[in-house]
């Protein structure tokens, strides 16, 4: 009789089990964000209140950042890092001597050499986008810069999602070279902090840098190898004097919205990883165009940053 009069009760703690778990279900998605193409532009909910004088100079920052350095593949599509190098401006005596070094070129390798004068002042551009910034809310990216060297610093643009799927897929490589653990999220949100020890390392570290800019992790290292090695008198230095690479550069001078290049890095060996890696970038470069077609460039850029 226990027996049989156990029988309801476990009847309903199953039905109140299914209820509960139903429920819960319910709440899951209702909570849970609607699927939606990541190439939708997003909805603009509001205008971006910026004078004529603003305008312009977002137009030069995001000209140069997004375009001249591929900044536009980690605001829209998937590379996680872009980076900027700002440098001083060269004293009277050092432009002294690019002009001796560039006349004693030959005519072909003047014309081999890609010279080109800046189109406009990124640190300017970047002091008033300092200014102005906090009027936009920006979640999904942050901006930070570094000194490189006593002429030089780096200006970094993340986008926060895709860098700490890097740092926690090639957890070990930042582990083995950085010597200690750490939080990837945590870590990427440093990025903000000049002294920050992990990027302060990674600034000078080719591999690990060459990771996170989405260069694909066999050419990063390749990549690092290659300059410590190649000129070594010894069996790895001839392996990569003897090892095949090519440069995925299509370096467009002068880029905007509709004509600018794909990121630009060097792929290794007779295998290289790099491949997919161009086909990917290659379907972004054809998305990103899309979404500029006949719209304002600055409002495009400021829609996605405060997505």
């Amino acid at each position: 009789m226990k027996f049989i009069r156990f029988l309801p009760s476990v009847k309903g703690f199953a039905d109140k089990s299914k209820l509960a778990l139903v429920m819960f279900l319910l709440l899951f998605f209702s909570l849970s964000p609607s699927c939606s193409s990541p190439w939708k532009s997003p909805s603009k909910s509001h205008s971006f209140q910026i004078s004529p004088e603003e305008r312009n100079s977002l137009k030069e920052f995001f000209r140069e950042l997004l375009f001249d350095n591929t900044g536009a593949y980690t605001l829209y599509g998937t590379k996680p890092v872009s980076i900027v190098l700002i440098q001083e401006p060269p004293t009277d005596e050092e432009r002294e001597e690019w002009r001796k070094y560039y006349e004693s070129l030959s005519e072909k390798e003047k014309a081999e050499l890609r010279v080109h004068k800046a189109r406009y002042d990124f640190r300017a551009n970047y002091q008033k986008w300092q200014e102005i910034k906090s009027r936009f809310p920006i979640r999904q990216y942050l901006f930070g810069i570094f000194r490189l060297d006593d002429k030089n610093e780096t200006f970094y643009f993340v986008n926060i999602e895709t860098t700490v799927r890097a740092l926690l897929k090639y957890y070990e490589d930042f582990r083995r070279v950085l010597g200690y653990d750490f939080d990837p999220l945590q870590v990427v949100f440093e990025v903000e902090d000049s002294n920050s020890i992990f990027w302060n390392k990674i600034d000078k570290h080719h591999a690990l840098l060459g990771i996170l800019l989405g260069y694909g992790e066999d050419n990063a290292w390749f990549f690092r190898w290659m300059l410590k090695f190649e000129e070594a008198k010894c069996p790895i230095g001839e392996f990569f004097r003897t090892l095949p690479s090519k440069s995925t550069a299509d370096f467009v001078i002068y880029p905007d919205p509709h004509n600018f290049h794909l990121p630009i890095f060097r792929n290794f060996g007779l295998y290289p990883e790099g491949k997919d890696l161009l086909k990917q970038y290659k379907k972004e470069q054809k998305q990103i165009k899309a979404l500029y077609e006949g719209k304002d460039e600055v409002e495009v850029a400021l829609e996605w940053l405060t997505r």
